[in-house]
């Protein structure tokens, strides 16, 4: 608060100031000015940034991972020669179902109990780093392998026709980028232990979000719309078991990171 530390809080990372009681000299060397003059309130502030940067990041790797496999999808069949598993109007429909309201639901997401616990980041740390995008990369290709897997299953071996396929896929994926949702809810706890209910916003969303894609698959004037086959209380069975599949490995890639840098701490 005086002007003998001036100097010190010009070199520190973040200079900090007391808003009442210090100098004119101090205030304008420093980076932030605490108005109360109370130091708690510097925790308070620390807590409410990691969350809000955490909240935006796992948004930006939830949307991108979405985004990623439905592309990857649509190449690989288009590598094979297949006609597209999904139509411009399912894409869309994806989109808009998936991405926007999941996204703000982790956007407002709770905390978790030990973000203070964690050590500081590098300011220099990009926002999507080596970590995030290895986190979007292997999601985009669980997902889009187990839409492609049912989509293929359904034309190769089951001889459905091509709107039957394309239902299936479509639906898987539109399961699958909702429940993923909540594996993006922490990064490094598993979802049990992330407090699964604290989130009510994302609960309301995906049960809403799910309602309407199977209302969308039994009303015949929007299976009409979209193309779309007749899918029975079975096959919308198999899509949602398949959906389960990506954010299951989401959560054991989580445990055996957890794994390896338990192992690392101890051999070190």
């Amino acid at each position: 608060d005086g002007v003998n530390d001036a100097p010190a809080i010009r070199e520190a990372d973040v200079g900090l100031a007391m808003g009442e009681t210090a100098t004119e000299v101090t205030r304008e060397a420093s980076d932030m000015i605490l108005v109360d003059d109370d130091l708690s309130t510097v925790l308070t502030a620390i807590r409410e940034g990691r969350v809000i940067y955490e909240n935006i990041q796992k948004t930006i790797v939830y949307l991108l991972g979405g985004n990623f496999s439905e592309l990857l999808l649509m190449l690989i069949a288009a590598a094979l020669g297949m006609p597209f598993p999904l139509l411009p109007l399912h894409l869309l429909w994806i989109n808009l179902l998936t991405e926007p309201m999941p996204g703000l639901a982790l956007a407002v997401d709770v905390p978790d109990r030990d973000v203070l616990d964690q050590p500081p980041r590098d300011p220099s740390e990009p926002l999507l780093g080596r970590e995030q995008w290895a986190v979007i990369g292997f999601n985009a290709l669980i997902q889009a392998s187990v839409g492609f897997a049912v989509y293929w299953s359904a034309l190769e071996l089951w001889g459905r026709p091509l709107a039957d396929a394309r239902s299936l896929a479509f639906t898987t994926m539109v399961a699958a980028g909702l429940l993923r949702a909540f594996a993006f809810r922490s990064t490094r706890r598993v979802f049990w232990a992330a407090r699964p209910f604290a989130n009510l916003w994302l609960l309301l969303v995906i049960a809403i979000s799910m309602v309407m894609q199977i209302a969308l698959q039994r009303w015949s004037f929007s299976r009409e719309l979209f193309q779309l086959g007749v899918l029975s209380w079975s096959d919308l069975g198999i899509a949602l078991g398949l959906a389960l599949i990506p954010v299951t490995l989401l959560e054991l890639a989580k445990l055996v990171v957890r794994g390896i840098a338990r192992l690392r701490t101890r051999n070190a």
